[in-house]
């Protein structure tokens, strides 16, 4: 019969085990480096998206009660904005 207080020794982890995780931490910080090269240059252009939608909904919702059609309010607006950009 074991005694309670009696500790197993724990096995240290083999080379292999630590080189396998060693690779696959290496791996993943690769992928997320080479994912955030790729998505980098369009994080202007999203956040310009955003801050237009957002300014841009109050119009947005007036033309909605004026017209009525959700596609003509649409049409209208991003009209209405490409005339002010040009």
């Amino acid at each position: 019969m074991m005694e309670p207080n009696v500790t197993i020794p724990e096995r240290p982890p083999s080379l292999l085990r630590m080189l396998d995780s060693a690779l696959q931490i290496g791996l993943v910080a690769l992928l997320i480096f080479a994912c955030s090269r790729i998505i980098l240059p369009f994080t202007g252009i999203l956040l310009w998206s955003v801050i237009l939608a957002v300014m841009l909904y109050p119009l947005h919702q007036r033309l909605v009660g004026r017209v009525g059609n959700r596609w003509s309010a649409t049409f209208i607006g991003l009209v209405s904005v490409a005339l002010m950009l040009v």
